[in-house]
C-alpha cells in the first residue's frame, strides 16, 4: 500500500519474422507502393523496431539469433550446415515463460524443427510444414493458425512468434 498502484500488466508480445522480405520494400518502412497496408495499419498500434538487422543470411541461425539475443557462433544453431542450438543457451521463450508468460509460435518451414531447439520455452509449438517439397506450409494457414491460438489467450501476457517463408517462393 505504501508504494501506490502496482505497475500495469506486463505488455504482450507479438513477433512476426518474415523471412526473405525487404524492408525497403514495405510500404510499412516508407516505400512508395502500397505494398503492405494492413501490416502498416496494424504496426500503428505497436512497436515498430526500423534498424534490425540479421546476424545470419538465413533462417536457422537468423532466428537463434533473435531468440537468444546471441551470434550463431555463441548459441551454435546452423553454424555447421543444420546444427542444433546449445543446450544450455537460454531463448526469449523460456525466459518469458519463467516470467509468467504463455508462449506460443507457429513455425512453417523444416529450418524450425524442434530438431534444432528453437521450440525450447515455448507451451504450443505449432511446426507442421505440410508441403513435404518445399518442407514449407503456405502464410494463409500459418495465420489462421495464429489467429486461433491469439484468440484463445486469457489476461495472462502471452509471447508468440508467427514465422511466414512464402517470399522464398514463387506467387501462387
Amino acid at each position: 500500500a505504501a508504494c501506490g498502484q502496482p505497475p500495469d500488466p506486463p505488455p504482450s508480445v507479438v513477433l512476426i519474422v518474415l523471412d526473405t522480405v525487404r524492408a525497403d520494400h514495405l510500404s510499412l518502412y516508407g516505400y512508395e507502393r502500397d505494398t503492405t497496408p494492413r501490416l502498416a495499419r496494424w504496426a500503428e498500434q505497436g512497436t515498430v523496431f526500423e534498424n534490425a538487422f540479421s546476424n545470419a543470411a538465413w533462417t536457422l541461425p537468423g532466428v537463434g539469433s533473435i531468440f537468444t539475443r546471441l551470434y550463431p557462433s555463441q548459441h551454435g544453431a546452423g553454424i555447421s550446415g543444420t546444427s542444433r542450438m546449445h543446450d544450455e543457451v537460454p531463448t526469449l521463450a523460456e525466459e518469458l515463460a519463467a516470467a509468467g508468460y504463455e508462449t506460443g509460435a507457429i513455425a512453417n518451414v523444416s529450418f524450425l524443427a524442434p530438431t534444432f531447439g528453437l521450440n525450447r520455452g515455448f507451451e504450443h509449438y505449432d511446426f507442421d510444414p505440410a508441403n513435404a517439397e518445399r518442407g514449407t506450409r503456405r502464410a494463409d494457414i500459418s495465420v489462421d493458425r495464429a489467429l486461433a491460438w491469439l484468440s484463445g489467450r486469457s489476461d495472462k501476457p502471452f509471447f508468440f512468434m508467427l514465422h511466414l517463408f512464402d517470399a522464398h517462393h514463387h506467387y501462387d
